[in-house]
């Protein structure tokens, strides 16, 4: 919500989730928003199936991260795409079975190559950059699916060309349902899937923690602040 820097917050009591002992509140704040918008994006989106092959912009990020697992948890081959090539094995960890330069000139190539020539079956656009939504777009099999999600004011690099030569499916996303949610906590609690949590900070260093996301060349995961700690 708007405000996530307060102390407190007042909220209905219907949008609060229970949570067992088995699930730190680090580990259910780091990842309930993130894995069940990308639960939703993977179920219901993107509609995955075991063998497909989903490329994942962006992935470094919280949602990236939890993309990546819940792809790899449905039976399907993530692709990563990184600029930084010194998150290769942390995206790795994170449940990528292969990472892409996307400053490689041939890197819709490779990733075609990494699906037998076919192109992907599903891509997800986090970032909101422009030539990595076109990259996603020349990845594309025939009649896969391209979802972008990030950049709420850029313009999808679309041609009439791509939905008719490759029979592509555009679909957006809004939110994760309580369905999602629900799901995700389970998940969570049985340890199927971890948010990597890459520093855990005061609030009072709120400042560091957005430099660390802008600047550091081997982030991946989230940042967590605890409100009431100096």
């Amino acid at each position: 919500m708007f405000g996530g820097y307060a102390q407190y917050v007042g909220r209905p009591q219907s949008y609060w989730i229970k949570i067992s002992p088995a699930l730190t509140f680090d580990q259910a704040a780091a990842a309930m928003w993130a894995c069940s918008t990308a639960h939703h994006i993977i179920a219901r989106r993107l509609n995955v199936h075991m063998n497909d092959n989903v490329m994942i912009t962006g992935a470094s990020g919280g949602m990236g991260t939890a993309t990546l697992q819940l792809v790899k948890l449905s039976g399907a081959t993530a692709i990563a795409t990184t600029r930084k090539p010194a998150k290769t094995e942390a995206l790795k960890s994170a449940g990528a079975e292969h990472v892409v330069d996307t400053c490689a000139p041939d890197a819709a190539r490779q990733i075609r190559d990494l699906s037998r020539g076919e192109g992907v079956d599903g891509a997800v656009e986090y970032t909101g950059v422009p030539a990595l939504m076109r990259l996603c777009i020349e990845a594309m099999r025939f009649g896969g699916t391209f979802c972008p999600v990030g950049g709420e004011m850029s313009e999808v690099p679309l041609r009439v060309v791509d939905l008719i030569s490759r029979e592509l499916n555009v679909h957006g996303v809004r939110a994760s349902t309580r369905n999602d949610q629900r799901i995700v906590v389970e998940l969570l609690e049985k340890g199927r899937i971890t948010m990597p949590i890459y520093a855990v900070l005061p609030l009072s260093q709120v400042a560091e923690a957005h430099r660390l996301l802008e600047n550091s060349k081997d982030l991946v995961g989230r940042i967590v602040l605890h409100p009431w700690e100096n």
